[in-house]
């Protein structure tokens, strides 16, 4: 039997909703999305595969960014309407692909800053 936390929980639903998110953005960008019908199902498959799990990693990191202060630090439970805007968020993380990129050049930032000043 497994059990989790609810942060724990919460973690693993905004993994699923990046995923959702990516697919969403997928869908929605399939019209204009150039395929190349030479390089064959199992690229594309994998494309795919690889689009969806960045997004649910994507939103994962944010997730942990949301519950470590680093964005957002206003929110500082996961209960009542703050759940709400944890899960849109990782929605809107998963379907973005300069999220996940800006968070952690941002945190590149602040660290390379704090190890210049000799403080981690």
């Amino acid at each position: 039997k497994i059990v989790l936390s609810n942060s724990g929980f919460m973690g693993a639903l905004s993994f699923c909703l990046g995923g959702v998110g990516a697919f969403f953005s997928i869908t929605l960008r399939s019209g204009s999305l150039k395929l190349d019908p030479q390089s064959g199902s199992l690229l594309q498959h994998i494309e795919g595969i690889a689009r969806v799990s960045a997004g649910s990693i994507s939103a994962l990191l944010v997730f942990l960014a949301i519950r470590s202060k680093i964005i957002l630090g206003n929110i500082s439970s996961l209960e009542g309407d703050q759940v709400y805007v944890v899960l849109l968020i990782a929605i809107v993380a998963g379907s973005s692909e300069r999220v996940a990129p800006s968070l952690v050049a941002s945190l590149e930032k602040s660290i390379t800053r704090k190890d210049k000043r000799g403080k981690l």
